[in-house]
């Protein structure tokens, strides 16, 4: 998967997640030629595989750098040093990003703009 199409998954239901680990565990004992019963860890490892909740993660917080060092892509994210009520904090002078409130869960919480800040928060 791309980018894009990793970073849309933040926020699916682990039972969802753990089909996609399946298939691509299946995929790495393909390219590994290893055996059904051949423990895939290592062949994540050697492969240099991310399991999927890590490798979502991992696409959030990298979309999330680039929109932050790309001005007309760091509008879904603000930094706390950027906001007028929080420029005198001790997380001002941080790269901590602002994570917007919001009222679903379901919904809000899988936007780009907060998944991406929960990602970064969570990294920093």
């Amino acid at each position: 998967m791309n980018n894009g199409e990793n970073a849309t998954l933040a926020g699916v239901a682990s039972n969802q997640l753990d089909r996609l680990q399946s298939v691509m565990n299946a995929a790495a004992q393909l390219v590994c030629s290893a055996w059904k019963c051949d423990h895939i860890t290592p062949l994540l490892q050697d492969l240099h595989w991310l399991r999927e909740p890590q490798r979502i993660e991992f696409k959030l917080a990298m979309i999330a750098f680039r929109c932050l060092h790309t001005p007309y892509l760091a509008q879904e994210l603000r930094r706390v040093a950027d906001m007028d009520l929080r420029r005198r904090l001790r997380s001002a002078s941080t790269f901590e990003l602002n994570i917007p409130p919001t009222r679903r869960v379901t919904v809000d919480d899988r936007a780009f703009g907060v998944a991406a800040a929960r990602v970064w928060k969570s990294a920093v």
